[in-house]
């Protein structure tokens, strides 16, 4: 009797184990033929998502379109999703220095989604070389390739070139404007005033106002809070009662002092 039961409690082992290989079998058979029929589908639209709230136009929409239509020979609307691979287009999407990241996948609709996350260029740097670039917040290098569209403050003069030590910090020359364009940037008065950053060959700073013909004698980057302070009581004061049709220096570069005087 108790090897009767133990021969009905081995049979019934073997019956639920055949049945859950047959279940995984046909599991696997409605993957493969859901996955089949998937690769079949034609694709629809090509939607790009690109934040382009922070107002800036470094890299459209059409840009990305653009990259993708020269990268590959067929279109990606109206094609087979077998013949597609999203892989590739994000590794052509990423190797632009204007885009920080890239994800496409393909939604229920058999819509090709393009995310892009764009680098926001900072400061623009213009080398004694002619050599141009970008540099974003935190100080990674944009090559300017053909038309530079972002409106950012540039930097001239003895500059550069872009170079990171042991630490990964970047040339002292360079750190320091990126420095001053924070500064800058986080005040909307010297935002809106401030179009250009000359770095002299001794190191100090004048900045070029976008409107006038006045220069602002900086010096070095440092007591920013006191210098910036003094420069917009003069602007914001004595300044408007002579108006922007002279050619002066302002030097805001010693404690407590703001010295205009006519440029040679």
């Amino acid at each position: 009797m108790k090897n009767w039961f133990k021969s009905i409690h081995l049979q019934d082992r073997r019956v639920k184990a055949i049945v859950w290989v047959a279940m995984l079998t046909v599991l696997g058979l409605l993957f493969s033929m859901g996955a089949s029929y998937k690769n079949q589908q034609i694709t629809q639209q090509l939607i790009i998502d690109l934040d382009e709230s922070m107002g800036d136009d470094a890299i459209t929409k059409e840009d990305i379109v653009r990259m993708i239509q020269e990268s590959f020979s067929y279109d990606l609307t109206g094609s087979r999703l077998a013949d597609i691979d999203l892989a590739s287009i994000e590794a052509v999407i990423r190797q632009y220095d204007f885009v920080a990241n890239a994800e496409v996948y393909v939604d229920a609709e058999q819509n090709i989604h393009v995310d892009v996350e764009a680098r926001k260029p900072l400061v623009r740097v213009s080398e004694m070389s002619g050599k141009q670039y970008f540099l974003d917040d935190t100080g990674m290098q944009i090559m300017a390739d053909g038309d530079l569209k972002s409106r950012v403050i540039v930097m001239t003069g003895y500059v550069g070139p872009y170079e990171r030590n042991e630490e990964g910090q970047l040339e002292a020359r360079l750190q320091r404007g990126l420095e001053l364009v924070r500064v800058i940037n986080r005040d909307q008065f010297l935002k809106e005033m401030i179009e250009q950053i000359h770095v002299q060959q001794n190191g100090e700073i004048i900045l070029i106002p976008k409107f006038g013909d006045d220069w602002i004698l900086l010096g070095m980057v440092d007591n920013l809070d006191a210098k910036f302070s003094n420069l917009k009581d003069f602007y914001l004061g004595g300044l408007r009662y002579r108006g922007w049709q002279d050619n002066h220096e302002i030097d805001i570069r010693y404690e407590g002092q703001v010295i205009s005087r006519k440029r040679a």
